[in-house]
């Protein structure tokens, strides 16, 4: 089966890109440009929908995929094409394997870093059955849209985001308590001016996940220990590996994760650890790039 991977590439950078892609002959991977500053990640879903069209099952990922994957984009694309070709609607990988192993889910794991105001839209978009209150496993948590999908999976999947929006839209237009938070800073560290719809756009693939798993056939990459270690280093690799393996198996269970919450309470109330292994998960492109050089 074909499959088309963009990847997202600043319109500054498009030449360095452009010869890096020709060398390595990656035909199914195709830069797009966008202009930095205008937009967000969904409104570039929205336009390759809207212009290229794409037939074939098709995918949009930031060009740090590699800075944050431990895999390849070559091999997630082999990876995807097998499991559509063995039914699937949509697959897809998540890079943040630390924030997969200390969250419950993906709008709690927003709480705790210190996006102002996320909770109150949770409530709102729970209390109007767009989303689920329930537990996340490594197969529906993800962040980065790091995904690909077929025809089926992108109508109902923008169908599904554009309802929200919509009605967070109007939230703000109310002037309602709701809407302030969707309108106001969403406290993030590397752009404080940012507002919150980037980041509830993020959470929404994991909640669409969940609220349609039983409609669509998801596939996810499943990380193996060694990918743990690759990002955190041996030892807190394996801590993390293990915490992951806890969480999910009380998630399969439908038991009280309370031995994988003790301790995973402990690195977060450590806000050193915490945060250095957040920032393992996320690692900062800039500073790797000048080191290389």
């Amino acid at each position: 089966m074909n499959l088309k991977i963009y990847q997202s590439v600043s319109k500054n950078n498009l030449p360095e890109y452009q010869k890096e892609f020709d060398s390595k002959k990656l035909k199914d991977i195709i830069p797009y440009p966008y202009t930095p500053g205008l937009g967000t990640e969904y409104d570039l879903f929205k336009e390759i929908h809207k212009k290229v069209r794409p037939t074939e099952p098709w995918g949009l990922v930031s060009s740090k995929f590699e800075i944050k994957c431990p895999i390849s984009l070559s091999e997630f694309m082999d990876f995807a094409k097998n499991k559509f070709n063995a039914g699937a609607d949509c697959v897809f990988i998540n890079p943040m394997l630390v924030n997969e192993s200390l969250f419950l889910d993906v709008w709690e794991q927003g709480r705790i870093v210190g996006h102002t105001g996320l909770d109150i839209i949770q409530k709102h978009l729970t209390e109007k059955n767009y989303i689920n209150q329930t537990p996340m496993g490594i197969d529906s948590f993800a962040f980065c849209n790091y995904f690909i999908g077929n025809h089926l999976f992108w109508e109902k999947y923008f169908q599904y985001v554009d309802t929200i929006l919509n009605d967070l839209y109007m939230e703000s237009s109310s002037g309602t308590q709701t809407g302030a938070a969707f309108s106001g800073s969403a406290n993030y560290h590397k752009n404080p001016t940012m507002n919150m719809k980037p980041f509830v756009v993020e959470r929404l693939l994991s909640s669409f996940i969940e609220k349609y798993k039983n409609t669509f056939s998801f596939s996810h990459y499943k990380p193996e220990i060694s990918h743990y270690e690759l990002k955190c280093g041996r030892l807190y690799g394996q801590l993390l590996y293990q915490l992951s393996q806890m969480k999910n198996a009380s998630i399969s269970s439908k038991s009280a994760p309370q031995p994988w919450h003790e301790i995973r309470k402990k690195i977060i109330n450590n806000r050193a650890i915490f945060f250095g292994l957040l920032h393992l998960d996320d690692p900062n492109e800039e500073i790797l790039k000048s080191i290389v050089q």
